[in-house]
């Protein structure tokens, strides 16, 4: 799941940018932090944030749930796991925060957001 032209806006998507991303959608289900991508790409931590931020219009934790959600939504869609197993799946410690921001982003719960695909 990538981040699309839209999501990375007009700037130049940099090696080091595309290297952060990549860490960040191959590692979304880990415990993952800013710090832990900043090693993994030897750059400090506010460098990170700040490609992240130019590249995405996103902060770090912003940035990691948007991978996060998207994943959810595909096994929402063709999975028949429960909520909670895939907000735990996609590397959400509390399924209650994963529901919430789910909502927040797709004005639906996400057994709403099962639904409406069982139906299509």
């Amino acid at each position: 799941m990538g981040y699309s032209k839209r999501h990375l806006g007009s700037k130049k998507l940099t090696f080091n940018s595309f290297k952060i991303i990549e860490i960040m959608q191959e590692n979304y289900m880990d415990n993952l932090n800013l710090s832990k991508v900043s090693r993994a790409v030897e750059l400090s931590n506010s460098y990170v944030a700040k490609l992240i931020k130019d590249h995405t219009g996103e902060n770090f934790t912003d940035c990691l749930n948007e991978i996060r959600l998207k994943n959810a939504e595909n096994l929402l869609k063709n999975t028949e796991m429960s909520v909670n197993d895939i907000s735990y799946y996609v590397g959400f410690n509390y399924p209650s925060y994963f529901r919430r921001i789910f909502k927040k982003k797709n004005n639906v719960t996400a057994k709403e957001y099962r639904e409406m695909y069982k139906s299509i």
